[in-house]
């Protein structure tokens, strides 16, 4: 049992769902305690507090380095643990000393002064840029009394004319009029103070308008002349369409963060948790415990039908294949398993199928083969057993003719050994090629020639069509190739017909075609032609045909080219084997074929 599948998938189930189970408990406790101690503390502004008193620290530095008081003072006053991180994960500031290097969950918010969060920090600018971000344009104090100068009769004419009014100092140290009636300052000249640019600030609004160009014209807005006031409101002479206002007002505040980037400090990673004795996290009561144990319960029994149930849908067919396997190795079993289904088991079943009627194709083969082997070798050892016992008796004359008929069926026999020990070279990969670049046609007249006295035996006329081109092959193999298709057309064919050796060469294919005339292929045949030990005769008779090797042969050698070969017939009028091989032709005529 320990090592059945169904036992292993069981086990392997009830292992994750239990992990899985308690880590997701464990997760979504935790998930839940963090959201509620953010919640906890953003709903008293602690948070708040502390991320506006570090924007305010980075907008007024260049850095972070005397950042450490602060986060103290911070940690003290909201008994809350702070950590600043840079993004490269160094530790900037700490409110506990000993505290552990990371903090558990989320970063409460990134501090930078260019890009403020609003959600923590409520009233922050459209732009998102800390108003405390002056860099360049912070006044001298001579720049701020002559901004005083202007402001008090404005001041004097708010009030003169019922409108209240009060003056703030920015951050930048420009004196602003506050009124109750804003069109009461308007009308007093508010507008002109609040836009008005001080000689000092001119180097600064100059390099803030070419970075704000740059970006208009990178965007395609019409820029003209660009106004910055000294509020950071932008004005053009040409008209625009909305979009184009607010393309111009954003590249105003990406211009300026450009521009402060060098002036306030690099953003940083803000981290808050809770001390543990402030620590507000959930804690099961017995009967919710007692809930979530009937829930993974459940979950297990579910998760464990399951997998039984896959488990023996997945077992069942492997078991089906295992007998038959079993049957094939112990009683040539030929039956094939039932299939049902388009999964990965019913593959693997109808690759089985498959290989079990290859198997048994290949052993009807085999017996075949050596059917055929023992039916082409007896023949000529009987002929010679019965010529040589013949003049052991005396009845046979062991003359000249004698010694010839011997001979012929000794190179007979010599002839089909040969060729089945070519075709079990083929078929272990081991027909070596000697391909070398050699004329086509002085070839093909060779292999003509070779059966030219057969030919005229059968008084039969060869025709030789070949262009004289070059081609890269194994010369020998391709004459032997062109040799056993014209002996099998010539012994085919009809007295005082014409077997047609066709060749073409292209830049890269050959293709040679041998056609007769003859009585044909029938249709049911043409699939087994090359086949060994093959003849169209039932009877397998000698009488008119060789070993039945010469086309397995053919297709063998033109396959080890990396060819093919195929057949095609009509009965009683014309039959054609065509071979096909990949070469290369190197020969610079190309022209129309001599016919020979």
């Amino acid at each position: 049992m320990r090592r059945s599948l169904i036992v292993r998938l069981s086990l392997l189930t009830l292992v994750v769902v239990v992990l899985s189970v308690a880590a997701t408990a464990w997760l979504a406790t935790l998930i839940v305690n963090q959201g509620i101690h953010q919640a906890d503390h953003r709903s008293r502004g602690e948070v708040g507090t502390v991320y506006r008193a570090l924007l305010r620290y980075g907008a007024t530095h260049r850095s972070w380095a005397g950042v450490t008081p602060l986060v103290h003072a911070l940690g003290v006053s909201t008994g809350l643990q702070i950590e600043l991180d840079a993004f490269s994960d160094r530790r900037l500031a700490v409110s506990r000393v000993g505290a552990r290097r990371l903090p558990v969950g989320s970063p409460v918010a990134v501090v930078d002064p260019l890009h403020v969060d609003p959600a923590l920090y409520p009233h922050a600018p459209a732009s998102r840029i800390d108003p405390a971000a002056v860099g360049p344009y912070r006044l001298s104090a001579g720049d701020r009394g002559l901004l005083d100068q202007i402001a008090e009769p404005i001041l004097r004419c708010v009030r003169q004319k019922g409108g209240g009014g009060s003056v703030r100092v920015g951050a930048s140290g420009r004196p602003v009029i506050v009124s109750r009636e804003p069109a009461i300052g308007i009308a007093c000249g508010t507008q002109k103070l609040d836009s008005f640019v001080l000689p000092s600030q001119r180097p600064a609004f100059g390099e803030l308008t070419a970075l704000t160009e740059v970006c208009m014209k990178a965007a395609l807005v019409p820029a003209g002349s660009v106004q910055i006031s000294a509020n950071f409101a932008v004005s053009l002479p040409v008209r625009q369409t909305a979009g184009q206002r607010l393309t111009v007002q954003r590249c105003l505040d990406s211009a300026r963060r450009e521009q402060l980037g060098s002036w306030v400090a690099a953003p940083a990673v803000l981290y808050i948790t809770v001390p543990p004795r402030q620590s507000s996290a959930i804690v099961l009561s017995a009967g919710n415990e007692l809930r979530i144990g009937e829930v993974a319960a459940l979950v297990i029994l579910l998760a464990m039908g399951a997998t039984l149930a896959a488990g023996w849908r997945l077992v069942r067919p492997l078991r089906a294949l295992t007998a038959a396997a079993r049957g094939v190795e112990e009683h040539g079993f030929t039956e094939v398993v039932e299939v049902s289904g388009d999964d990965e088991i019913a593959h693997l079943t109808r690759a089985f199928n498959q290989m079990v009627r290859v198997q048994a194709q290949m052993q009807e083969q085999r017996k075949a083969a050596i059917s055929d082997i023992a039916h082409e070798l007896r023949t000529p050892l009987a002929s010679i057993r019965a010529w040589l016992e013949a003049a052991r008796d005396g009845i046979a004359d062991p003359d000249e003719a004698f010694v010839s008929s011997l001979l012929e069926e000794a190179v007979l026999l010599q002839r089909t050994v040969d060729d089945l020990q070519l075709l079990s070279l083929g078929d272990a990969g081991q027909l070596g090629l000697d391909r070398r670049q050699v004329p086509l046609l002085p070839l093909l007249r060779q292999a003509c020639a070779a059966l030219s006295s057969a030919a005229e035996a059968a008084a039969v006329a060869i025709d030789l069509s070949c262009p004289d081109v070059g081609v890269l092959v194994d010369p020998d193999r391709l004459r032997q190739v062109v040799q056993n298709l014209l002996s099998n057309a010539v012994r085919h064919s009809d007295r005082g017909g014409t077997v047609a050796v066709r060749a073409v060469a292209a830049d890269d294919l050959l293709q040679i075609e041998v056609s007769d005339h003859g009585g044909g292929i029938a249709a049911d045949d043409l699939p087994h032609v090359f086949d060994r030990f093959w003849r169209a005769e039932k009877s397998r008779s000698r009488a008119a045909g060789g070993s039945g090797l010469g086309l397995a042969i053919v297709r063998q050698l033109v396959e080890a080219h990396g060819g093919t070969v195929s057949a095609r017939s009509v009965p009683h009028e014309l039959t054609v084997f065509s071979v096909r091989l990949p070469t290369t032709v190197t020969a610079a005529d190309r022209g129309l074929p001599a016919a020979h």
